[in-house]
């Protein structure tokens, strides 16, 4: 293991280059004793924080400041630099979110720094913050400009020279130049880089998975194919580090049948309550025999008393379901609150209500009568249905380094592999991006580029920017990792879903330890 002076050492000859650094105590931190360990988190917060300040877009400026929170954070001992970096954020973005992380890190810091004039200082700040938090919602956060991709700009003659000897060729020469030979290629990679082994790892994976993206999770190197994959690996084993007995008490997201079977019948009608009970206790072999179409049965009797209350209510619960389920922040205790209504006002067992399939249906809803739906939707009111915590912002500065990794043009190939088709747009006019995962396709070139005219120079802008600007060699630059251009702000949103998740654990802890306390409460009572 190195020496810690070597380590800080090694990191400080990166911070010329801030994708070097935040790598560099990426790697040392995991390994680190408890002091390095904070340095090293303290060292890329300022560096988030440095990335943060300069950035002029909101997203990314909004990301970065976030991701700096949470490094500080972790800073147990050294609450300040949380409490500093929480109040440059609410001071760009106000929400009432991180109006109350401010106050609880001013708090802490106030009470470890009370000596330091300068936080002393922070006092009206956090006045100002618990006002605001009084006043409850706040606007919506700005939303800036999308990321724009900066291209080189070419040499203007050179172009123009180009443009006139690309004008003055014929179709049938156009198009067969957008007919790549692969063994060809391989040659041009070899005495280029020297890496024509990477070139037959990437063509083998395009063969295999038919896509020219792969999905890597950065935190173990794991390879995906599509993004959806990605994405629930790193939701399920690495975003929130949460163990089993906390996962017990984590809020579940309705699961999509029964958010589909909301939305699948318009129309809620109330039924009546009172001759269901009796048919279930009664003729419970012809009820369990009742027919369901896409989760929703006419063979419930429908209720005559209160008609017109309580349907009007039902609209109001389905209309607030929709729009919570569009959102994606419906939980699953919400169903398990209708379905301790029913035991409670019918007078029927759970396991009973399971046997007629009411568990399964958003229909249930429609047994209860005015009161305990009135009760329900002061309930569903309460939810909020909009995020005020800024994740539009990451979400758009995410969005904006993808958009720039996208495809500009599709790239295919023939029938037996030999040959990389260019996208035919080349001839015809300007490329756009495309955001089909890199799906690769097998075409016949005689039938794809067909009698395709050439209209224009749009492969000379596409050719010019992967021009190299070296005046030592020619030919054209190969793409960077992706790591060279989004690792800084794929840390930031790291580190701002572990914070997230830091603190969802904190209330998961308080609601696992009154979940333990009502059951005490229970057996005593008992």
């Amino acid at each position: 293991m190195e020496k810690k002076e070597e380590k800080f050492s090694s990191v400080a000859r990166g911070l010329g280059n801030y994708v070097d650094a935040l790598k560099m105590i990426n790697d040392f931190s995991s390994s680190a004793e408890r002091e390095e360990s904070e340095e090293f988190d303290h060292l890329e917060g300022e560096i988030l924080e440095y990335l943060g300040k300069k950035s002029t877009n909101p997203a990314l400026k909004f990301t970065f400041l976030l991701g700096s929170v949470s490094s500080f954070s972790k800073l147990e001992r050294f609450p300040l630099y949380a409490a500093f970096s929480l109040l440059n954020l609410v001071r760009e973005y106000k929400s009432v979110v991180y109006n109350k992380m401010a106050s609880i890190y001013t708090q802490k810091a106030l009470h470890f720094l009370k000596p330091i004039d300068r936080f002393l200082a922070e006092r009206l700040t956090l006045e100002t913050l618990e006002a605001r938090i009084d006043k409850g919602p706040v606007p919506e956060m700005p939303v800036g400009p999308p990321l724009i991709r900066i291209r080189l700009v070419p040499d203007t003659e050179d172009y123009e020279r180009q443009k006139s000897y690309w004008l003055g060729l014929d179709d049938e020469f156009k198009r067969n130049f957008l007919k790549v030979p692969i063994s060809e290629f391989k040659t041009y990679v070899e005495a280029k880089t020297g890496a024509v082994k990477d070139l037959e790892i990437v063509l083998k994976y395009v063969k295999k998975n038919l896509k020219w993206i792969a999905w890597i999770c950065r935190t173990c190197s794991k390879k995906f194919s599509t993004r959806q994959a990605c994405h629930d690996h790193l939701e399920q084993e690495h975003a929130t580090g949460l163990i089993p007995s906390q996962r017990m008490h984590m809020p579940q997201r309705i699961s999509e049948d029964w958010a589909d079977k909301v939305s699948s019948v318009r129309d809620w009608k109330p039924v009546d309550a009172v001759a269901a009970v009796q048919m279930i206790k009664d003729q419970s072999a012809h009820v369990k025999s009742f027919v369901y179409q896409d989760g929703w049965c006419n063979d419930w009797p429908l209720a005559t008393d209160q008609v017109i209350a309580r349907s009007q209510l039902l609209k109001e619960i389905r209309s607030l379901l929709v729009t919570f389920i569009q959102h994606k922040v419906l939980s699953d205790s919400f169903r398990e609150r209708v379905v301790y209504s029913l035991v409670l006002k019918l007078g029927i067992s759970k396991q009973k209500l399971k046997d007629c399939r009411l568990l399964e249906t958003p229909q249930s809803i429609c047994f209860l009568e005015c009161d305990e739906l009135n009760r329900i939707l002061v309930f569903l009111r309460k939810i909020k249905s909009k995020r005020d915590d800024g994740t539009n912002l990451v979400c758009q500065a995410v969005d904006g380094f993808l958009q720039s990794s996208l495809f500009r043009g599709k790239i295919s190939v023939d029938l037996q592999f030999s040959f990389l088709l260019l996208d035919k747009q080349l001839l015809l006019g300007e490329l756009k991006h495309y955001d089909d995962e890199g799906k690769l396709q097998f075409l016949v070139p005689s039938d794809y580029y067909g009698k395709v005219r050439s209209r224009g120079d749009a492969i000379l802008t596409w050719l010019h920017d992967n021009v190299n600007v070296s005046q030592e060699e020619d030919g054209f630059v190969f793409p960077k990792p992706p790591d060279a251009n989004n690792y800084g702000i794929w840390l930031a949103v790291l580190r701002a879903i572990h914070l997230t998740v830091s603190v969802l654990v904190a209330k998961i802890a308080r609601k696992k330890q009154l979940v333990e306390d009502s059951n005490a409460l229970d057996e005593v009572w008992i």
